[in-house]
């Protein structure tokens, strides 16, 4: 099969030799949510999975799906909800969602609008069995223009971050630069 992406946010699987569609997939988050838009990332296959970044999208994901059917196998999102707590490989915990500030009058999370996305196809490490990927252009909550609107570190924003290739599983990350305003 050749793996790509198609119009309206699908993952396809061509017959490599016919160029027939195999399959096609709309892929969404837990409880529907939006991965972001699938357009402009590169696919990644290797060992029965696809590996997929999104681009242009609120909050943003990397994710995976079944090679053999399309299904989502697991999504990982630039910006985390609030009470979503990692530990990294230094042992500090945070919140991540947290670092994307208080929750709006709303009662949102600034990081459901202003996310971040990954734009480059990730990295696999079978050695290792770590998917990279880097998360960038964060979004403000308002305008995906102005970074002053939004406030806190917004952590995976402008971060390298490491998951478990199989699972999805948060490993560790590196922000490089913390509430990067342009």
């Amino acid at each position: 099969k050749v793996y790509t992406l198609a119009g309206g946010n699908r993952v396809v699987a061509l017959n490599k030799d016919t160029g027939e569609l195999v399959w096609a997939t709309q892929p969404t988050g837990p409880d529907g949510a939006s991965l972001g838009n699938i357009a402009k990332v590169g696919t990644i296959y290797h060992d029965g999975m696809v590996y997929v970044g999104t681009n242009d999208g609120n909050r943003g994901a990397a994710f995976a799906v079944k090679a053999s059917d399309g299904s989502i196998v697991w999504s990982f999102f630039g910006g985390a909800l609030p009470g979503v707590v990692v530990t990294d490989v230094n042992g500090v915990t945070t919140d991540a969602g947290a670092t994307w500030g208080p929750l709006l009058p709303n009662g949102n999370s600034c990081a459901l609008t202003a996310g971040s996305t990954p734009w480059l196809h990730g990295a696999i490490d079978p050695g290792l069995s770590m998917f990279y990927v880097t998360f960038g252009n964060v979004r403000s909550c308002g305008s995906s223009q102005d970074g002053q609107e939004r406030p806190g570190d917004n952590l995976f924003g402008n971060s390298v971050v490491a998951v478990d290739m199989k699972t999805g599983a948060y490993k560790w990350h590196f922000q490089s630069v913390r509430h990067d305003i342009f």
